[in-house]
């Protein structure tokens, strides 16, 4: 809202969206000049910032123990269900240590991170 002594004030945006609507996560940035009859200008500038701070949830399946099956071999199969995260926004799942449902694994320990 712009005001003047006199009459006649004309505001105009410079910068920001045109339509006041949701807003995605980060910083959006607004700029409007208020001009009246005598060609005077005041400029008014405002950030939304919308911040995510709700934690991704993911669950992982159990520790797994294997057997071998072939007395023979030094490693067997392992299938499992991948862990799937979610969140409020948009969230992507990766593997970021360990090996991908059905491979073989050595005896012994493997780490598994997602």
């Amino acid at each position: 809202t712009a005001t003047d002594n006199c009459n006649s004030v004309t505001v105009l945006q410079h910068v920001g969206p045109q339509n006041f609507s949701q807003y995605s996560v980060g910083t959006t940035s607004f700029l409007y000049n208020a001009t009246d009859a005598a060609g005077n200008v005041e400029v008014c500038s405002f950030d939304i910032v919308v911040v995510d701070n709700v934690l991704p949830q993911i669950s992982c399946p159990s520790n797994i123990t294997l057997s071998r099956t072939n007395m023979n071999a030094c490693a067997t199969q392992a299938n499992f269900t991948v862990p799937i995260g979610t969140d409020n926004c948009a969230t992507t799942t990766a593997r970021t240590r360990g090996l991908d449902t059905g491979s073989i694994f050595n005896i012994g320990l493997t780490a598994q991170e997602y």
